[in-house]
């Protein structure tokens, strides 16, 4: 690539070059290479002032909604394996799946519970995290409205000898005292989502079987053996469905739900 030369001409010369037009030959080639890295680094220092003032600005606010995704993610996992856990019941009603290839897939799907159970630790941090914050603002809020509220109940001791500074601040006061009320009980609403979801999620350790296991095949299936059991069983029926299923499970070291399913293709002859 060719090299530009900048040319700068003073005195006499800039005058004499001013009144006659350049040649082709002798025409400079100006940049004005200082002028913009100026304007360049000038507007660069403009905008980081922005950017902070945005990050400042109620940075519980960022907090509270990275925990909320972080629960949303969790919940979208559990939801997963549910359905896995449907589809797969589906698989052994329509096809003849062994209990040893059941105990398998059952392996798997534990895996990811167990994945879930890891990653509720840091979503039950971060939500503790938010709640803090916004506890430690409704704090803030709560001592901003005593004071508000103190302020117009000493300047209402007196209205005749109030002055009109007096009166523009009972008017503002007025105004701002309910605001402050709408406040609180916005971060109390939001204090107690969060506390209900922090509940929620402490507890998954123990509830994550019951939250990730489909029941409504297995239930649909059951009301059917029932009636099979009471012609054979009479009153007897709900008593030895509910052994056969208890000794399937063990057997078979599968989960209730695939024992029923497992008992009514023997029943339907299907095993």
């Amino acid at each position: 690539m060719p090299r530009k030369i900048i040319v700068r001409v003073s005195g006499e010369g800039a005058k004499k070059q001013e009144s006659q037009p350049p040649t082709g030959e002798d025409m400079p080639v100006i940049e004005p290479v200082s002028e913009a890295v100026e304007t360049r680094e000038e507007q660069q220092q403009e905008a980081e002032p922005q950017l902070e003032v945005a990050s400042e600005e109620e940075p519980e606010e960022a907090l509270v909604e990275s925990a909320i995704n972080h629960y949303e993610k969790l919940k979208s996992d559990i939801e997963n394996v549910r359905k896995r856990d449907f589809k797969f019941q589906e698989l052994c009603i329509r096809e003849t799946v062994p209990p040893r290839a059941i105990r398998e897939i059952l392996t798997r799907l534990n895996e990811l519970r167990s994945k879930i159970v890891n990653d509720s630790r840091r979503t039950l941090e971060i939500l503790e995290q938010a709640k803090a914050q916004l506890e430690e603002r409704f704090s803030k809020v709560e001592v901003d409205l005593y004071w508000a509220s103190l302020e117009l109940n000493t300047l209402q001791l007196d209205e005749t000898a109030s002055s009109k500074g007096d009166v523009g601040l009972k008017e503002e006061l007025e105004a701002r005292i309910p605001q402050l009320r709408q406040e609180l009980s916005m971060l109390r609403n939001r204090i107690k989502e969060l506390e209900e979801k922090i509940h929620e999620i402490s507890e998954l350790p123990r509830t994550i079987n019951d939250v990730t296991t489909s029941r409504e095949l297995a239930d649909r299936i059951l009301e059917e053996v029932k009636k099979r059991y009471v012609l054979s069983h009479g009153t007897r029926a709900e008593a030895m469905l509910t052994a056969d299923v208890q000794r399937l499970m063990e057997r078979d070291n599968i989960p209730r739900e695939y024992a029923i399913i497992l008992l009514w293709k023997k029943i339907k002859g299907a095993v």
